[in-house]
């Protein structure tokens, strides 16, 4: 008789720790409740996931805390999973933790940390972060400032299709040309400039008008031809794509 109310007990433990237990914990599940705006089942599936080392649960669980997702927002707290998926190789977690590092979101603001992450991502072909790394060479963040590298970091990142990346790389250029003290060369630099503003203006960057404006009144019609063809065969490449690596 004492055998079998142990018995019945320790079934009875059991039962109760599959019952509170999720079924099945994994980032798919957790996506799939987040996607019918089931936030709390979301929250514990992601949770459980990302206790067990998935990164890219950490990074749908700090996206939650960071939007306020079924949970009250919670910058610092967002900034944790994110910075955990990132030191678990989340590409897009690292660009992320990046900007906030960049900007002091939930996190104090770090040069050093923000030039890390950035460069991290951007080697594996973040766009974002990509971008990050010419706003940081173009102001000089964290290091030298050098508007080649900028250059470099921008057209990168502009050619993947990022609005605000194709914006800079034609500010950047237009800039150049205006300092070349060769006249075809600075004419190069201007139709190169022409070609991404004309891009980023198509994409909704709101200043790229006013740029497209003033290089209209520097370059010929033929040149001005020349330019809004390239932009109109422009096709954004996509290596990598970060949103692929968030919730939805």
């Amino acid at each position: 008789m004492i055998a079998m109310k142990r018995l019945i007990v320790l079934w009875a433990g059991l039962i109760a720790v599959a019952l509170a237990a999720p079924a099945f914990a994994d980032f798919a599940t957790g996506r799939s409740a987040f996607l019918k705006n089931d936030y709390a089942m979301a929250g514990v599936q992601f949770e459980a996931a990302a206790t067990s080392g998935d990164a890219q649960a950490m990074m749908a669980l700090g996206t939650m805390y960071a939007a306020g997702y079924g949970v009250e927002r919670d910058a610092a707290r967002a900034f944790e999973w994110i910075l955990k998926a990132a030191e678990g190789g989340h590409i897009a977690a690292q660009s992320d933790a990046a900007r906030r590092y960049s900007v002091g979101d939930g996190v104090t603001k770090d040069d050093a940390l923000a030039l890390l992450w950035a460069r991290r991502a951007a080697d594996k072909g973040d766009a974002d972060a990509q971008y990050i790394m010419g706003v940081r060479h173009a102001e000089g963040l964290g290091v030298k400032r050098d508007s080649g590298q900028a250059l470099l970091w921008f057209a990168a990142a502009a050619e993947q299709g990022s609005v605000r990346a194709q914006y800079s790389a034609g500010f950047l250029l237009a800039q150049g040309a205006a300092a070349a003290k060769l006249p075809a060369h600075a004419q190069q630099l201007r139709l190169e400039a022409y070609k991404w503003l004309l891009i980023a203006e198509k994409g909704g960057a709101p200043d790229a008008a006013r740029g497209v404006a003033a290089l209209k009144k520097l370059l010929t019609e033929e040149q001005l031809a020349a330019g809004a063809q390239s932009a109109a065969a422009f096709k954004p490449i996509n290596p990598y794509s970060a949103a692929s690596q968030g919730i939805r």
